[in-house]
């Protein structure tokens, strides 16, 4: 495993709106980008051959459990990536938050909550993206 400057690897954090989120949707959305085409390759393997981790995580200065509000979804790179794969990255998780936002639109009543998704740190050296993205179908 490769890690950042500082001995942390780098992550893409996925928040949830803490006023509007239920209980079951940190953990759906957790599924669903588990499932996603192209990012499900990614956390299969063995060790040494999985290149990202999805998690559940306390969200920064929220108090709660580990599942419900309170919580952030964070996907842990693995492997070292260049900067364009980890825009490419970037761009599925953000996909993928849009298509469950979609389907559990059409699936359950009321609005899905916001969710924002942040890009890992960049490289020095970088050609990335700048910010987080809104993943509520908004441009």
């Amino acid at each position: 495993m490769t890690q950042g400057e500082r001995g942390e690897h780098r992550t893409i954090r996925v928040a949830l709106d803490q006023e509007t989120v239920a209980d079951s949707d940190v953990e759906a959305l957790k599924r669903w980008l588990e499932r996603e085409p192209g990012l499900e390759p990614l956390t299969r393997g063995g060790a040494g051959e999985q290149r990202l981790r999805i998690e559940v995580r306390p969200a920064a200065g929220a108090p709660g459990t580990a599942m419900g509000a309170g919580s952030e979804i964070v996907i842990v790179l693995l492997t070292l990536a260049a900067q364009p794969a980890v825009n490419d990255l970037y761009g599925k998780v953000v996909d993928g938050v849009r298509a469950w936002r979609a389907n559990r639109r059409s699936v359950e009543p009321g609005e899905p909550p916001e969710v924002t998704v942040d890009p890992p740190p960049h490289d020095a050296d970088d050609t990335g993206q700048d910010g987080a993205a809104r993943a509520d179908g908004e441009e």
